[in-house]
């Protein structure tokens, strides 16, 4: 069976959102496997169009084996993912709910 691999890398995932916009309670595996699951997902939306897998580029190794933008969007769909899975819960909703316990 064929190892998962992701088009993004732990690193790329960092640059583009630091560990405060998911939380500190999603861990190291857990980013990981975000990456892949978002991976998967992009392979679902671009696999009509090209042929999958795709192909690293053919640039010296210094740079990303993959589109920049490709990487982004990736990023973003696994720190959605990461942030499902702790729970969100944005500042203005936690004083709604403050105020009405005090009640």
């Amino acid at each position: 069976m064929a190892q998962p691999s992701s088009y993004a890398t732990l690193s790329d995932f960092e640059n583009v959102y630091p560990g405060s916009a998911y939380g500190d309670r999603v861990g190291l595996i857990q980013r990981q496997q975000a990456l892949i699951d978002a991976s998967a997902e992009a392979n679902s939306y671009i696999g009509d169009k090209l042929n999958l897998p795709l192909a690293p580029l053919a640039v010296p190794p210094a740079v990303a084996p993959y589109d920049r933008q490709l990487v982004r969007c990736v990023c973003k769909i696994a720190a959605w993912n990461c942030i499902a899975l702790r729970g969100f819960k944005s500042r203005q909703r936690w004083r709604h709910d403050r105020a009405h316990r005090i009640r």
